[in-house]
């Protein structure tokens, strides 16, 4: 998105004018780059379809895969969640609600599909809808591994229950069905089940497992692969063929052989590895860590990492991308040049309370226009010619905030605001 002139918003009224340039210091791009030793990683808003409904802040954002198409979940800072699916236009508000943000598992079977759980409940979004399931026990963590589903119990420590074969809703226990495992504690609560290879890795809080589930439960093979320190939960996550997760004093990896390997020590010095909130995850060859609302990235290979921004949260790397939010926004991260811009303006004050009757806009390309105020949101959808056009607002506030969104090349002219001061305060 390309601003080619200064002096753009002019806010009219018969009391005040106010003149704010789309260029000046104050805007903001939504959205951040950061690029160190070759690593380069870049976020910014996704992609059209994650509007929610007026009041509704998203504290995490999910996506599923289908042959229909892609389905959504949001989970919003009201512990609410809304769902979208691959036939809808807009996003519904589903009857489950989570205490956290929930775990999350992919399962690829028959029909592709995502199941959270927040330790109290589970919920199943398809192609069809998003529903809770009472005949899928709630979890901590979780994995879809040789055709079954397996799941960490919250309170229950080192036991594990998994499904029947190729059936994620069928935990009876029958010789070529479901059943659960119970590990020895001593490597203290699972905290992650990573399928890596042939192997499952269940990731304790002080320690690392392997587990190899190929065929019925009496090939089940399991082998203790090591110990370490205390494993933050939430952090571990496969990447290139590699392990990756957070301890407090560092962030390591383990490749399947030999030793663990501490990954860009003199950078973690800096990471405030003590915080309580963590989640990993990984997408292309970058294992990406969030660490209170600070968001890192690691090269696979090693040798690189960088911080990519602050004030981040809700990580969640489904499909091998990854999304984040940032500043209220819904945000992808790539490894390449961003594909959709935005600019917001500061607050603009029409000197008290004010009506925002229409905006004036010359502009080449498509945009779309998001003005908010105290009094209330509009969206207008732009497709500029070049020529100037004016759109009706009727948007009362006494201070309003403009942000224009672009998905391709265009260009931004101006953007003027008319203002009507209202009398006695009221609209």
């Amino acid at each position: 998105m390309k601003i080619v002139q200064k002096s753009s918003i002019s806010a009219q009224t018969y009391v005040k004018n106010v003149d704010i340039p789309l260029d000046s210091e104050r805007a903001r791009a939504v959205g951040f780059a950061a690029e160190e030793g070759g690593l380069r990683v870049v976020c910014c808003p996704a992609s059209a379809g994650w509007e929610l409904p007026a009041g509704e802040t998203p504290a995490a954002a999910f996506r599923l895969q289908t042959a229909g198409g892609e389905a959504r979940l949001l989970y919003c800072v009201s512990g609410k969640t809304y769902y979208r699916l691959p036939s809808g236009s807009a996003f519904a508000q589903g009857s489950v609600q989570f205490s956290r943000i929930p775990a999350c598992v992919e399962i690829t079977a028959e029909e592709n599909a995502l199941l959270f759980s927040d330790g109290e409940s589970a919920a199943l979004l398809t192609k069809d809808g998003f529903a809770a399931r009472e005949d899928i026990p709630a979890f901590v963590c979780g994995a879809w591994y040789y055709e079954r589903l397996w799941l960490a119990l919250p309170g229950e420590g080192g036991k594990i229950k998994f499904s029947a074969p190729a059936d994620y809703s069928d935990f009876n226990e029958a010789i070529g069905g479901g059943g659960e495992i119970e590990f020895p504690d001593a490597a203290g609560e699972v905290r992650a089940l990573i399928p890596l290879g042939i192997y499952m890795y269940i990731v304790r809080a002080r320690g690392v497992q392997r587990l190899e589930a190929r065929g019925s439960e009496r090939d089940f093979i399991l082998r203790d692969l090591f110990s370490c320190g205390d494993i933050l939960a939430g952090s571990a996550a496969a990447v290139a063929g590699k392990l990756f997760w957070a301890e407090r004093g560092g962030v390591f990896s383990y490749g399947g052989s030999g030793e663990t390997e501490e990954v860009c020590p003199a950078f973690c010095e800096n990471l405030p590895l003590a915080a309580e909130k963590v989640r990993g995850g990984a997408f292309g060859r970058r294992y990406a860590l969030q660490i209170g609302e600070t968001l890192a990235f690691f090269r696979a290979e090693g040798g690189s990492a960088c911080v990519a921004a602050q004030g981040v949260g809700g990580l969640t790397c489904p499909a091998g991308g990854a999304l984040c939010v940032y500043r209220g926004e819904v945000c992808e991260v790539s490894a390449g040049n961003p594909s959709l811009c935005v600019w917001e303006s500061e607050p603009c004050s029409a000197g008290g309370r004010a009506l925002l009757r229409a905006v004036r806009v010359r502009a080449s390309g498509a945009f779309t226009l998001t003005i908010e105020s105290g009094g209330g949101k509009r969206r207008i959808e732009i497709a500029g010619r070049g020529g100037e056009r004016r759109y009706s607002v009727n948007l009362a506030g006494e201070n309003f905030v403009f942000r224009l969104r672009a998905e391709g090349e265009g260009e931004v002219r101006s953007l003027a605001a008319e203002y009507e001061k209202l009398r006695g305060g009221m609209v």
